[in-house]
C-alpha cells in the first residue's frame, strides 16, 4: 500500500504477481510499484482473478484493466493476455487469448458460471512516469474524442465524411443503424467453459 523503496525501483528483468495484487487495497499504488521494479527490457508476468470469485480478495480484475495500465504510455506493451475457467473439478481445459479493447474497439463482456483467472505477460519498453496519465475504459475516451469533434469543432482523425455523419445524423437514426450493424455483423459461438462468447474478443488457443 505504500510506494516502493528507491533501491528498489529499475533493478529486476522480471517480476511476477501470481495472486497478489488483488488483495491490496491501494491497487493502484500497488500495481505501480511493481511496474518501477521492472528495469526496461525486462517483464511484468500477472495471474489475477476474474469472473465468479467475489470474496476471493478485494478485487475481481478485467483485461481492460492491464491493457490500460501496461501500455506505452506508461512504458509497458502487453505482448500476451489469456483468460482460462476452471470447471467444477478444478480442472482448466481451455486457454483463450483476450483481445484488446482499445483496438476492437468493444467492450469485451463475459458471463460464465465457472471462476476465470487471467494471465498475461507485458515487457517494459521505456523509463517514463508512471500513471502521468490517468488511464481511461477505451470507449469512453472514444466518446470524449467525438463529441470534441462534433461540438467543440476539434480535429479529427476521420474523413471529413465520417464526421459529416457524427454531426448531422439524428440520433435516433444512429441508434438505429448502430443496433442493425451489430444484429449484422456479432457472432457468438458456445463453449463449455465461458459460456457464449465473440470469438472476435475471445479466441481459442491451441496449446
Amino acid at each position: 500500500n505504500t510506494p516502493v523503496p528507491e533501491h528498489l525501483k529499475n533493478k529486476y528483468s522480471l517480476v511476477l504477481d501470481s495472486g497478489t495484487l488483488e488483495h491490496v487495497f491501494d491497487y493502484k499504488t500497488a500495481v505501480k510499484n511493481c511496474m518501477e521494479m521492472v528495469k526496461p527490457g525486462g517483464h511484468f508476468i500477472g495471474i489475477s482473478p476474474a469472473n465468479n470469485l467475489m470474496g476471493h480478495g478485494f478485487y475481481q480484475l478485467s483485461p481492460e484493466l492491464f491493457y490500460s495500465v501496461f501500455s506505452t504510455t506508461n512504458g509497458f506493451n502487453v505482448i500476451k493476455m489469456v483468460i482460462a475457467a476452471s470447471n467444477e473439478k478444478g480442472e482448466i481445459k481451455n486457454w483463450y487469448e483476450v483481445a484488446n479493447p482499445d483496438v476492437i474497439k468493444s467492450r469485451l463482456h463475459l458471463v460464465n458460471n465457472f471462476p476465470v483467472y487471467i494471465l498475461f505477460i507485458a515487457k517494459k519498453t521505456a523509463e517514463v512516469e508512471i500513471f502521468k496519465n490517468i488511464p481511461f475504459q477505451s470507449d469512453y475516451v472514444t466518446t470524449w474524442n467525438v463529441h470534441e469533434v462534433v461540438h467543440n469543432n476539434a480535429p479529427a482523425n476521420e474523413s471529413g465524411l465520417k464526421v459529416a455523419y457524427r454531426k448531422y445524423t439524428p440520433m435516433f437514426l444512429k441508434n438505429l443503424l448502430y443496433t442493425l450493424r451489430k444484429g449484422l455483423t456479432k457472432k457468438t459461438i458456445e463453449t463449455p467453459d465461458l459460456g457464449k462468447i465473440d470469438p472476435e474478443h475471445f479466441k481459442k488457443m491451441d496449446i
